[in-house]
């Protein structure tokens, strides 16, 4: 973006960056000076002693940095921008997120100028008592699990809800979030609620301005919007968004503390499969992105990614997502991911991307949030005949950050597509995993058959077994907890 000097807007708009840069710079000098404060303030065993020093010399720094950024956003909002401009939206979404910390970190600084931004940038969100706020919450801060879930995928949630209670042993609360009684029936609901203990069903359109966000519209096409929609409206701090098709295959309650990068950045995404486009109808996503950062620099995590170095056509799955909205510049992030899906932003975002999935990453990029991928590519879980040259299945395996397998996208269904459509209730024999790996030269060839079916190229020593990863037991009682859903929900 090249600016005129000689334009009112474009001294604003220097303005405003200049601003935006300084009062980061502060906010993290400070956020600094706690962390060496509470370092010394561990090391000297004296709590009240250096926790009133540290406050005593940093209230003043917050107050500079909410000013600063105040004046930022100020100077940005005097900018009309097209409901396009991701890059425009992700300056005034930075500033709000310094801002978010500042008031945080210092109880005192009014609020009013934070809410009266967030109102103009984000009044479509209705804020409410059963949503997580990170700048007062009453909240009890928990970690829980998100889905969406409609009556199509009633089957599929269930099964997954079952698996992680009865077979996984989670105990951790679930909020399934619905689009209006046509989407899931109060007696669909109350199948769910039926399933297990400490299961919650809200009606997203309670928390959103629906002649905005066009979330129930969504319905009708692909529906492929309402996931950061509801982990931003979730009562949890720590909230676990998970597809009703996705399967854990190791209990994820205490991944919070278990992963060191998902502590330090508050986000853990996963990667897509490594599929090079070019074919007839492909998306050049990245194409894209590389336009609306024109005049940025990409972060350390985009650039070292094979999504960025050999051209990916995807680089985020979402079937599983963690965010820790405790964290400012996560929750203003999310929060921007759910505007690119509102009604008038996706018209544009939905040309280049397939939905909400490459969402998250990307508001954390263009907001400057520090964002973390597991490095581990997707692979693939299915049954390999000895010999063979490929592999084919329905079903996508993450490994966690030991390169184990973690979990599955797809369901247990041979082919849920066939289920859904043709009543095909077969489950698939999972005995067998391709894991990519973190490089290109490690990523397997995929081949896509039909009805979702993909294939890879493979040899017999790049085949991993269930048995000597320790989950055929836990496979085989999945597939029991599976087909007694299915008792319960004949069709």
């Amino acid at each position: 973006m090249k600016f005129d000097l000689r334009n009112p807007r474009g001294r604003l708009a220097i303005l405003g960056a200049v601003s935006l840069i300084l009062a980061s710079a502060l906010y993290f000098a400070s956020r600094s000076s706690s962390f060496n404060a509470s370092r010394q303030q561990g090391a000297n065993g004296n709590s009240f002693s250096s926790t009133h020093s540290h406050q005593s010399t940093t209230t003043g720094s917050y107050v500079r940095i909410a000013q600063e950024a105040t004046s930022a956003l100020e100077s940005l909002l005097e900018q009309d921008i097209d409901v396009s401009d991701l890059g425009g939206k992700g300056r005034r979404v930075s500033a709000l997120s310094t801002l978010l910390g500042a008031i945080i970190e210092d109880p005192t600084i009014p609020r009013d100028s934070f809410f009266g931004f967030r109102t103009e940038e984000f009044g479509w969100w209705r804020l409410s008592s059963k949503t997580y706020l990170p700048w007062g919450n009453t909240l009890e801060s928990e970690v829980g699990i998100v889905m969406c879930v409609g009556q199509k995928d009633l089957v599929l949630a269930a099964q997954n809800i079952r698996i992680l209670r009865n077979v996984l042993g989670s105990t951790l609360p679930i909020q399934i979030f619905y689009a209006g009684e046509h989407d899931l029936p109060w007696e669909k609901r109350k199948q769910l609620w039926d399933l297990a203990p400490n299961i919650q069903t809200l009606n997203i359109l309670d928390f959103y301005d629906d002649t905005v966000a066009g979330i129930n519209e969504s319905l009708t096409g692909n529906g492929w919007v309402m996931k950061p929609f509801a982990m931003l409206a979730s009562r949890f701090q720590k909230a676990i968004l998970v597809d009703a098709d996705t399967i854990f295959l190791q209990r994820p309650d205490a991944y919070f503390d278990d992963d060191v990068h998902l502590r330090e950045t508050g986000t853990l995404f996963y990667h897509d499969r490594a599929v090079k486009g070019g074919y007839t109808g492909w998306i050049d996503t990245l194409k894209w992105i590389k336009k609306v950062l024109k005049d940025r620099n990409p972060s350390a995590v985009l650039k070292k990614s094979i999504f960025w170095t050999e051209k990916l056509e995807h680089q985020q799955e979402s079937g599983v997502v963690f965010m820790d909205k405790e964290k400012p510049g996560v929750f203003t992030s999310l929060m921007f991911a759910a505007w690119m899906m509102t009604k008038a932003a996706r018209v544009s975002v939905n040309k280049h991307v397939f939905g909400d999935k490459e969402t998250f990453w990307l508001a954390c990029e263009l907001a400057s949030t520090p964002y973390y991928f597991n490095p581990f590519y997707t692979g693939m879980i299915g049954h390999y005949e000895a010999g063979a040259k490929e592999m084919c299945s329905v079903q996508l395996l993450h490994l966690d950050s030991k390169g184990d397998p973690f979990w599955l996208n797809g369901g247990l269904r041979d082919n849920k597509r066939l289920d859904q459509e043709l009543g095909q209730k077969d489950f698939a024999t999972l005995t067998d995993y391709i894991p990519a790996g973190v490089t290109w030269a490690e990523q397997p060839r995929w081949r896509y058959l039909k009805h979702g079916v993909f294939c890879t190229d493979t040899k017999a020593e790049k085949v991993k077994s269930l048995e000597k990863a320790g989950l055929t037991k836990v496979m085989e009682k999945m597939i029991i907890e599976a087909t007694e859903v299915d008792n319960m929900f004949p069709s």
